[in-house]
């Protein structure tokens, strides 16, 4: 998972050309943590098809702030440039699997 700061977020999201799932997220979150693990298995399964990045909310508040992040964990998916779906708090494996099916299919 590549992590993300706000000297390289556009660079890196908007001269992509597959989906980009970035999860926001801080070292203190405990959520962030457990949900690690079905993170990483998505990343496995989607690693041709979809980018996982990361932003550290205290590192990078400015981009927080940008898209109004007020929860974590918050994920964002975007494709092509623009963000195509969200997803806010601990949500299962096969939600995030329906979720990110829907926006490469």
């Amino acid at each position: 998972m590549l992590n993300l700061t706000n000297d390289t977020f556009a660079e890196t999201i908007f001269t992509a050309n597959k989906p980009f799932l970035v999860q926001f997220s801080a070292e203190w979150c405990s959520v962030c943590k457990d949900l690690y693990p079905v993170i990483e298995q998505l990343e496995q399964e989607y690693q041709n098809q979809v980018t996982f990045v990361k932003i550290d909310v205290d590192t990078d508040a400015d981009l927080a702030d940008q898209f109004k992040i007020d929860k974590l964990p918050t994920f964002l998916l975007f494709k092509d440039r623009e963000i195509v779906d969200c997803i806010v708090g601990a949500e299962s494996l096969n939600h995030f699997k329906t979720r990110i099916n829907e926006v490469i299919e």
